[in-house]
């Protein structure tokens, strides 16, 4: 799904990233994105995000 996510924290638990390396790539994201950069969610056309669910939850 690599062209669903802007940045793959998954390295970290790989071995091919360190936590810093991937902070820093979020941060960037972040500035970018307040800048005005879409995102890859955005460049799909997703327009919600949630990251917790509203209501009941079985």
């Amino acid at each position: 799904m690599e062209q669903n996510i802007d940045v793959n924290a998954g390295r970290i638990a790989d071995g091919q990233a360190t936590v810093a390396d991937v902070g820093r790539e979020f941060l960037e994201l972040a500035l970018r994105a307040v800048s005005g950069e879409r995102t890859r969610a955005e460049l799909l056309g997703h327009h919600e995000f949630v990251p917790w669910r509203i209501g009941p939850v079985m």
